[in-house]
């Protein structure tokens, strides 16, 4: 069995969300990709603003679906 197959994302690519930290808190954005992190035992979501991308991955708890 695939070790990145029971890991489940909470987001996917191409959704948009809304950033709840740093200096982009209460922008949306959309995922531009998602990696797993076998050290940090977590996914990271890397984003893109009107084409834009973002320098950083963001954790699941940095960020919101943009509905909440």
């Amino acid at each position: 069995m695939n070790p990145q197959s029971s890991h489940v994302a909470r987001f996917r690519a191409g959704q948009a969300v809304r950033i709840l930290v740093g200096s982009h808190a209460g922008d949306q954005a959309s995922v531009e990709h998602v990696v797993w992190s076998d050290r940090d035992r977590c996914h990271y979501f890397y984003l893109e603003q009107a084409g834009k991308k973002l320098s950083r991955g963001y954790r699941a708890d940095e960020l919101a679906d943009t509905l909440e």
